[in-house]
């Protein structure tokens, strides 16, 4: 509802393809729970990627028959999260394969290539979507409307090096939501496989981040939490 609300009001359709949303700027809302100022614990979703290489891409239900992260008779769920500093969880590691320039998720008895990113797309894929990115904070009132808040933050400037760097430092955590269900005796996939950070990273991700007040179009950085002054005073 969030986002869908805010292309509304803007005027612009619903976006789910590898692209901006409106002119060179990505849309991404975010719910706070101490409204209206931006908590920096806030989980952000980035960018949804479909692995490219390893048994995910190759056969998909076999993938989940094998790794899935839990169970039913009829339905199986594959789900996080990995980073690749806090090493082997569910007996998968995530790992740059810098000979090959790829981002591998693996088994960690067999060594098999369960799913896994070609670099270059990955990053393409995160250029042209997030080389202009506007993160906008919101609450859900009693009377389930949709309340913005006028502190909205701006980041500019997604490179392959902060990319990189995220990823290896953590900062960018792969968490996916995937799912296959057993409907009329023929499973059904929904794919989910999200990049996520939280809300206080994004300034290391970015070339240059900051908070603006809509009402003014001026940076409130003063106005922030003193987590916030903390971080932007790092940053400096």
């Amino acid at each position: 509802a969030p986002g869908y609300t805010l292309e509304g009001l803007l005027g612009i359709g619903a976006n789910s393809v590898a692209g901006s949303d409106i002119g060179e700027w990505e849309l991404k809302t975010i719910e706070l729970k101490n409204y209206p100022m931006p908590n920096p614990s806030a989980r952000v979703s980035l960018l949804t990627a479909e692995p490219d290489i390893g048994l995910y891409d190759s056969d998909f239900q076999a993938f989940m028959n094998k790794y899935a992260t839990s169970r039913t008779s009829s339905r199986l769920n594959f789900t996080g999260p990995w980073t690749i500093p806090k090493g082997v969880s569910k007996n998968l590691k995530l790992i740059y394969n810098a000979a090959d320039k790829e981002i591998q998720l693996r088994s960690e008895s067999s060594q098999e290539l369960v799913a896994g990113w070609d670099l270059l797309g990955l990053v393409n894929h995160w250029k042209n979507k997030h080389q202009h990115a506007a993160f906008i904070s919101y609450r859900k009132t009693e009377d389930a409307r949709i309340q913005f808040s006028p502190f909205i933050g701006l980041g500019q400037g997604a490179g392959l090096g902060r990319f990189l760097n995220a990823v290896q430092s953590g900062l960018l955590i792969y968490d996916p939501g995937v799912k296959s269900e057993l409907h009329k005796n023929e499973w059904k996939a929904h794919k989910r496989n999200q990049w996520r950070t939280t809300l206080k990273d994004l300034p290391w991700i970015y070339k240059s981040f900051d908070f603006f007040d809509a009402r003014t179009h001026h940076s409130c950085q003063d106005e922030l939490s003193e987590s916030w002054k903390r971080i932007f005073g790092a940053l400096r």
